[in-house]
């Protein structure tokens, strides 16, 4: 029997390699972006600056149904990936410790936002049944682009210093651009209800079947 992955190659291949981008993307910066801002702020107030940027990116996600209500998730997701690979730039060239924090909570919670639109994007291609074949093939996608980045993130940074390597970050979001195109199929806005940010915790925590 046909998979959903064979029937909608173009579609989910297309979510697949968005998926592996992003998580190389993410992974680059992920093993040295502590070290890197220790470079800008004192040892003591990275992990402030980690609550901080959770906070915004719980903000951003509580009211991003409202936004892809309004604008579309095409037209978000598009922003987003914008704004993520500006902020990424933004760290690759601070100068200053306000300017480094700016930009790594932006990152942060657009970053965040991404992997969530990402996610729309799998899970509108996604059947009942095929759920668990997709998510396999997603999952094991994302975890070879992890298993991929410290060997290649070491090699850069021994030569070339931190720097090149958030500008190799930003480098390859950019194709997203031309993966999610206007050929795959978003979510309806109608079908993003406006709601306050406790009634997806509450209707997870009532129903199990978080996909009813």
């Amino acid at each position: 029997m046909r998979t959903t992955a064979s029937r909608l190659p173009h579609a989910l291949h297309a979510v697949y390699l968005a998926g592996f981008l992003l998580n190389v993307s993410y992974a680059f910066l992920v093993y040295i972006e502590s070290s890197y801002l220790e470079t800008f702020i004192a040892k003591d107030f990275v992990g402030m600056l980690f609550s901080a940027a959770a906070g915004v990116g719980a903000t951003l996600l509580a009211f991003l149904p409202l936004v892809l209500r309004a604008r579309g998730q095409r037209a978000v997701t598009w922003s987003v990936i914008l704004i993520t690979i500006l902020s990424i730039l933004g760290m690759a060239f601070a100068t200053s410790a306000t300017q480094i924090a700016i930009f790594f909570i932006l990152f942060y919670a657009f970053e965040l936002a991404l992997w969530v639109l990402l996610y729309l994007y799998l899970e509108h291609l996604s059947t009942v049944k095929s759920t668990g074949d997709i998510r396999g093939h997603y999952l094991t996608i994302n975890s070879i682009a992890f298993a991929l980045s410290p060997f290649l993130v070491g090699k850069v940074v021994e030569t070339f210093d931190y720097p090149p390597v958030y500008l190799m970050s930003a480098l390859l979001l950019v194709p997203l651009f031309f993966v999610l195109t206007a050929k795959i199929r978003t979510v309806a806005r109608t079908k993003f209800v406006r709601a306050s940010p406790l009634t997806g915790f509450w209707k997870v925590w009532g129903n199990r079947n978080v996909r009813c």
